[in-house]
């Protein structure tokens, strides 16, 4: 199998033929020559006050079209060559493109895990309830067959709740996976929306420079954003999904150790 390892950016005339995968890696290691490459360029600017030449940056900036992280890349980017730039291009878009894809799959994640967590709370609720119809504590009959029925009847009900609670926490964990909680999932897509509309909002703004009249990555980003996002029922039940499941949880508890 053929490895490349890249000392200095540039592409191997092979690449478009590439599987995925090793695409991936070479524009990884061109990633991080760049990114120190940019580091050094801002430390160095930083030191001079940020003193930019070009005046359609400076125009950008008093105008507020742009902020100083924006004006910061397209300086960079304005100081490479025309090959350099077909790198940079490269990487910027294959960012772009993994950012809408973590975000679309991000929505869909959480949209299924939060109808199968309702289902969940729903059927744990119903279980509790049916086995608090079989309490010990409602005047039931002092024969030994009574008791029998009633605590094999209650036991069922909470070793169903109990099962449904582990299924619960199994359709948890195969969501969140390394992160801390559904929260940091959700705040996870957020961050990728936002970097996608930052990518996209610079792609404009080179093409712009670059002498195209006219840029719609904004323009379409918003719009697979948009059409994309977790809907206003979905957002209601993230924000309370931590309160009722708590809930559920507690009286599951409760009835447990109180033989409700």
């Amino acid at each position: 199998m053929e490895e490349f390892f890249i000392e200095e950016i540039s592409l191997p005339r092979s690449f478009e033929n590439l599987d995925f995968e090793k695409q991936k890696d070479i524009i990884q290691q061109n990633s991080e020559i760049f990114q120190k490459r940019k580091h050094k360029y801002y430390k160095n600017m930083k030191e001079m006050g940020f003193p930019f030449s070009n005046k359609e940056i400076k125009n950008l900036l008093e105008m507020g079209e742009i902020n100083l992280a924006d004006a910061i890349d397209l300086g960079f980017y304005l100081g490479l060559n025309k090959y350099e730039r077909y790198v940079y291009d490269i990487i910027e878009n294959a960012e772009y493109e993994e950012c809408l894809q973590k975000y679309l799959k991000g929505v869909q994640d959480l949209g299924v895990y939060l109808s199968k967590q309702e289902g969940h709370r729903l059927i744990i609720a119903g279980h509790v309830a049916s086995a608090r119809q079989y309490s010990l504590k409602k005047g039931l009959k002092e024969d030994v067959s009574n008791i029998a029925k009633t605590v094999l009847n209650r036991d069922y009900y909470l070793n169903n709740a109990c099962a449904e609670m582990y299924e619960m926490l199994i359709e948890t964990q195969k969501t969140v996976g390394k992160k801390a909680s559904i929260s940091d999932v959700y705040n996870e897509v957020l961050e990728n929306s936002k970097r996608a509309m930052t990518i996209a909002r610079r792609i404009d703004t080179k093409r712009i420079l670059a002498g195209e009249l006219s840029s719609l990555a904004v323009f379409e980003t918003v719009s697979i954003l948009r059409n994309n996002s977790l809907s206003k029922e979905n957002k209601a039940k993230l924000k309370s999904s931590k309160k009722d499941t708590a809930r559920v949880v507690s009286e599951l508890n409760h009835c447990i150790e109180y033989e409700l």
